[in-house]
């Protein structure tokens, strides 16, 4: 592969890991923005949140989600933009 192929291969690598990632994973995932706001979030968070699209997509996380923690939600995702360390866990819900 010559020298200048390799971000391209990486970010195709890259590409595809998300695109999985957000299409065929169970696990919730959510993607936010520094300001903590959603900008995606995949097919298992839609299937166990029962959210759609456009009642969150833009919106700052604590509106977006019935927390029940939500300073501990800001904070642990603060912690994730301060460290570059990502966190696995559950984010606390209120009862439905």
């Amino acid at each position: 592969m010559p020298e200048g192929d390799a971000p391209s291969f990486v970010g195709d690598v890259a590409s595809a890991m998300l695109e999985v990632l957000f299409t065929q994973s169970p696990v919730g995932l959510i993607l936010l923005d520094p300001e903590l706001r959603v900008v995606g979030f995949n097919t298992g968070t839609a299937n166990m949140a029962g959210v759609r699209a456009e009642d969150i997509l833009g919106r700052h996380v604590r509106d977006a989600y019935d927390l029940a923690e939500p300073d501990e939600v800001e904070a642990m995702a603060r912690g994730v933009l301060d460290s570059g360390v990502p966190v696995r866990g559950r984010t606390p819900r209120t009862a439905r």
